[in-house]
């Protein structure tokens, strides 16, 4: 009996443990940009105001697939940028990182950590 109770206890803190690293795709309520998804559009815009590209990069840059982790305190982690091109998109990846924190997900009415994917389509004329 004491066996059975002190495994039972061990596997109970491991699933406490494990809760933390779910991230869920499907929320009630999913993460929200601070002031909606127009204040997230730009804000994106506004942030590539001052930088500069080739043509190549330019018809690379134009539809930019993007996809992270908002955390339970609203931060981005794990963020991830592709396009058609596959060509370097860490500016993308760093602007993501240091945006302001979001509303974070809510599930059964607490707070989770959200998959958020975000097809962006960008004009850089």
């Amino acid at each position: 009996m004491r066996l059975f109770l002190i495994l039972f206890l061990t596997f109970s803190f491991d699933s406490f443990s494990q809760i933390d690293t779910l991230i869920y795709e499907v929320q009630d309520v999913e993460p929200e940009f601070p002031g909606g998804f127009e204040e997230l559009l730009s804000w994106v815009q506004t942030s590539l105001v001052n930088e500069t590209f080739t043509s190549e990069e330019a018809s690379c840059l134009s539809s930019i697939f993007m996809e992270f982790v908002v955390e339970k305190d609203g931060s981005i982690t794990n963020v991830k940028a592709r396009n058609k091109c596959n060509s370097n998109l860490s500016h993308f990846e760093k602007l993501f990182i240091g945006s302001p924190k979001w509303e974070p997900g809510l599930r059964k009415g607490q707070t989770v950590r959200s998959r958020y994917r975000l097809p962006l389509t960008i004009n850089l004329n």
